[in-house]
């Protein structure tokens, strides 16, 4: 894996940012737009199903890992379905960043532009694969890890933040470069190998970033988090002109 470009961590950063002040405005409405939105609707099922007062105090005590093998699937498919529905709105995003990067016109309407579109297919069966391949990597990598340690208790959260990473430039590889969902998966896995720390430290500050927004009367993370796409679009950018 050595003929991967390297990314400029700098220059990706200062495209991030200036992408971000381009959009922060129309892209932070949109995101408080959905994700009021799917809130709803995913109280409104909760409620339709077991009550909100049942569902209030089952989340109290709620531990996936003591869940039964039923229980795991069911809570696994839950999971899913979710980040199914979400793939379309992140590709929106991801395609907003680009239209500010390119001066073109920045519209509210762009979250949508994949959700019926030729390549929504492919953003859905990407984000399938990725999901499975999360689930049985990260399962074959427990079981050889002995959780009873220091770094066996944070092994689950290193092998989800490295598989992230991994898989972090395949949306942008489909809707972009119109590849398939198994050669953007392919190709980000072998860029995103090979530029991992890079990646790493601009995703960590894509968080924090956009989790500083909590501080701003809670509101002001609904304009700082999609900062986080800025730096998915910018890297994939810095990359792809390398």
């Amino acid at each position: 894996m050595n003929t991967s470009p390297k990314l400029n961590f700098e220059n990706t950063f200062n495209t991030a940012f200036a992408i971000y002040k381009k959009t922060y405005g129309v892209a932070g409405f949109a995101f408080f737009f959905i994700l009021v939105s799917f809130t709803a609707m995913f109280m409104t099922g909760v409620d339709y199903f077991i009550g909100i007062k049942n569902f209030t105090q089952k989340i109290k005590t709620f531990k996936p890992e003591e869940l039964s093998y039923q229980g795991m699937v069911i809570y696994g498919g839950c999971i899913l379905l979710i980040t199914i529905l979400i793939a379309p709105f992140n590709a929106g995003f991801l395609k907003m960043m680009k239209d500010a990067d390119e001066e073109n016109p920045i519209r509210f309407g762009t979250i949508f532009q994949y959700v019926n579109s030729s390549y929504f297919g492919k953003i859905i069966s990407s984000t399938i694969l990725i999901s499975i391949l999360n689930f049985v990597v990260s399962n074959l990598l427990l079981t050889i890890i002995n959780t009873t340690t220091s770094f066996g208790k944070i092994a689950p959260s290193l092998i989800s933040l490295s598989l992230s990473i991994l898989f972090f430039l395949t949306i942008p590889y489909v809707i972009f470069d119109n590849l398939t969902a198994v050669e953007a998966i392919k190709r980000s896995i072998l860029n995103s190998y090979n530029n991992f720390f890079s990646i790493l430290g601009l995703f960590v500050i894509a968080l924090i970033f956009g989790y500083l927004g909590i501080f701003a009367f809670i509101i002001g993370i609904f304009f700082t988090f999609p900062f986080y796409y800025c730096v998915q679009y910018a890297i994939y950018k810095n990359i792809n002109e390398n």
